[in-house]
Order: C-alpha cells, then sequence, then structure tokens
C-alpha cells in the first residue's frame, strides 16, 4: 500500500478564484449580463451541479462579459466549492464543449501539476462532510479562501497511485456523463418528433386529460419514519421534489411508504415547488409534491405521457395556474391540461419514440448501478484498502 499522509489542501492549490475576482459589483453590473438564449459562454451555477442538468437550466453571458470575467473562467476537471448556503459541497466541472465561466456563490480551485486534478477531486468528495464542518454563520453557512487552504486531508504521495486512484473512478463517472449525453441527444429528437407529429397538419379535438389520466399523490411521512441506513430491512427509497432525476439520499419505512410507489418507465412530475419538473427511472416512495402519471386506458403510455408533460405548452399551462406565494402549488392546473389525441398521430409517435424512451430508461438504471459502483470503491481506494496492483487491474478492465 503507498504512502498516505495529511496534507494542507493549499500546499498543492495553484488557483482559486470566484465571479467577485473579477471586479466590483458596479463593475461586474456594467460589464455581465446574464441570458437564457444560448451565447458564447456557459454561466455555471450550483444548480448545475446539484440537477446534474448542463443543457436544460444553463444561463449564458456573451463575449465581452467571458472575458471581462478573465479570472474565473472554467476548464473541464475544474474543481467548485460551495461558498454560502449548503458550503463546501464539492463538484467538477464536465466537459461542456463551449467557454464556461464560474457563477456567483461559487469557488473554483485548480490543482497544481503536483497532484492529480481528479484525484484531488475525489479526495475532496470522499471528505465533503468534513470540509462543510469548516463552514460558519448563525442562519446562513459560508466558507473563505482561507478556510479551504487550510483544510487538511490524507493525500497519497505516490502520484502513480494517484493517477490509478483516479482513473478508476472517472472510467465510471465517463461512462454515466456518456448515457447523460446519449439521454440528452434521444430526448431531443423525440421533442422533435412530438412537435412534427402533433403540432403539425390538421389538430384533432383536444381531450380533458385529467379523464384519461390518474395523477397519484404521494406521501408525507412523519419524522420517524425516516433511516439514512440503506443496509436497514424493510425501507425504501424515499424520492423528495429536489430528488427527482437523482438518486435519492434518503429512505422511509415500507409501512410509511404507503403504497405509494412508482417503477423506472412511471412519469412522475412535481406539483409542488419546482413545478413541472419531469423524471423518468425513478424506484421508491415518493412525496405529496410528486405526482406520478398513469394512463386509465390503452390511448396512453409512459412514452407519450411524459413528452406530452414535456412540452412547452402543457409546462406553460402548469406555470400559468400554479398559485403560492413562497412554494409554488400546481394541483388546480390538472383540470385545464388538454391534448389533441389521434390514434393514428400516436401510432406514428409511438413507433418511433417507444425505443428511445426505454433505451433512456435502461441508461439511467446503467447509471444509477455504475453509481453505486463508484460510491463502494470511494472509500477504499482513499482510505488504501484496495492495493495498487488490484486497482491497476482493475482500471485497466475498465479501460477495454
Amino acid at each position: 500500500m503507498g504512502r498516505i499522509a495529511t496534507r494542507k489542501i493549499g500546499d498543492y492549490i495553484d488557483i482559486l478564484t470566484d465571479y467577485h475576482s473579477n471586479g466590483s459589483y458596479e463593475t461586474l453590473r456594467d460589464n455581465v449580463s446574464l441570458v437564457q438564449e444560448k451565447s458564447h459562454a456557459a454561466y455555471i451555477r450550483t444548480l448545475n451541479f446539484e440537477r446534474s442538468d448542463f443543457i436544460h437550466e444553463l444561463l449564458y453571458v456573451d463575449e465581452h462579459a467571458y472575458n471581462f470575467l478573465e479570472k474565473s473562467k472554467a476548464y473541464t476537471d475544474d474543481i467548485f466549492i460551495n461558498k454560502i448556503a449548503n458550503a463546501g459541497s464539492i463538484y467538477i466541472l464536465p466537459n461542456m464543449d463551449m467557454p464556461v465561466t464560474c457563477g456567483m456563490n461559487l469557488f473554483l480551485v485548480r490543482f497544481n501539476s503536483t497532484v492529480d486534478q481528479r484525484y484531488m477531486y475525489y479526495r475532496m468528495k470522499y471528505s465533503e462532510d468534513y470540509i462543510k464542518s469548516f463552514a460558519h454563520g448563525t442562519s446562513t453557512k459560508t466558507i473563505t479562501k482561507q478556510e479551504i487552504r487550510d483544510i487538511e486531508l490524507p493525500i497519497h504521495l505516490d502520484c502513480v497511485e494517484q493517477d490509478c486512484i483516479a482513473n478508476i473512478l472517472s472510467n465510471l463517472d465517463r461512462k454515466i456523463a456518456l448515457n447523460n449525453r446519449i439521454n440528452a441527444e434521444l430526448e431531443r429528437t423525440a421533442r422533435t418528433v412530438y412537435d412534427y407529429i402533433f403540432l403539425q397538419g390538421e389538430q384533432a379535438k383536444p381531450q380533458r386529460l385529467d379523464q384519461k389520466l390518474t395523477f397519484q399523490r404521494g406521501v408525507e411521512p412523519g419524522r420517524e419514519a425516516y433511516s439514512e441506513l440503506k443496509s436497514e430491512t424493510h425501507i425504501v427509497p424515499f424520492i423528495r421534489v429536489s430528488d427527482l432525476g437523482q438518486i435519492p439520499a434518503v429512505f422511509i419505512t415500507e409501512t410509511a411508504a404507503n403504497s405509494s410507489y412508482c417503477l423506472p418507465n412511471d412519469v412522475m412530475i412535481a406539483f409542488d415547488g419546482s413545478v413541472g419538473k419531469m423524471a423518468i427511472g425513478m424506484d421508491g416512495s415518493f412525496s405529496t409534491g410528486i405526482r406520478k402519471i398513469k394512463a386509465k386506458d390503452t390511448d396512453y403510455n409512459d412514452a407519450l405521457i411524459y413528452f406530452i408533460f414535456c412540452s412547452d405548452e402543457i409546462q406553460k399551462t402548469i406555470a400559468r395556474y400554479a398559485v403560492g406565494s413562497n412554494i409554488l402549488h400546481a394541483a388546480s392546473a390538472i383540470e385545464h391540461l388538454t391534448f389533441p389525441w389521434s390514434k393514428d398521430k400516436v401510432e406514428r409517435f409511438n413507433e418511433q419514440v417507444k425505443p428511445m424512451y426505454q433505451l433512456m430508461i435502461e441508461n439511467i438504471q446503467q447509471n444509477k448501478a455504475l453509481a453505486e459502483q463508484r460510491d463502494f470503491l470511494l472509500p477504499l481506494l482513499m482510505n488504501g484498502q484496495v492495493r495498487v496492483k488490484e486497482k491497476v487491474q482493475y482500471a485497466r478492465t475498465s479501460n477495454g
């Protein structure tokens, strides 16, 4: 086993910067405008990392703003740390295939060449709870640059061993990223097919979706029903609105779940909070802020339901009828949702899109298995419980 020694990560940091390193609030306001339409560079935010969404939830800046933000230009494999709120959360930037700049409320960290950048990401990710303990504040937790520099972590001193560890874990994460890109392209293609079939030509008479579909509401378990121990018996994953599209982080008892279960093919939608947020590939019990949408008869199927509810028209209708001052609630929108059903059009849609939908489900399920494998290996590698020889063999196998 290679030697592991405790070191300050500041000893290895080459760049530690943020959005506000580029100038005063006034100069930033005068030189930087954020837009939703695709522009020169992506403006990366905490939200993108938390939702693993680097396509639909992006903001952009123009070329002038990107060049003005010279001190916080970001590149593939740069490490990001939340500055406030969930301070100390660790992320890594995927390949965006376009220029990227660091958003507010994030620190950007780049290590020098004496350590492997991705190794340091996994080292910090494994120690995320410890890093978060450095955050301070009463109502809103924050962490400073100096506090980050002063963090001490056990570091593998052998660079070859660092590379090997990074390679093992990166192989899994890269496969996950590839599946995500495939799914994004499948969804984009399927939406184009949907628009072409249902929005072109003669329109059928709209059907009320509440008469054709069921919207099952989830449960609100009591505090005593929760468990963070995945190994316990008689517990199931519990999906909250924030977990849609992610692997749930908490579990509840089967009794508390009260038959509010979903399976990977089921279409899930948020009706509270992030109204209209969609997810498939989920498996577990779900909260009251979520609805599981199922067909009452064979006129509709899961693939069709999913892309109906992803459509701009339905999303806008849900947003229009959502109410609430602090938290939006969209249950009242159900009776206003319609769809121009046509047997011929639905058959054409099913023929082209159902195979794409199924492949999307399979990729999501594979990603869950890959993430579980990665999370199982992470502590073994970081604690030196797996020998270098074993790691080298695993890396070669993963590379094909």
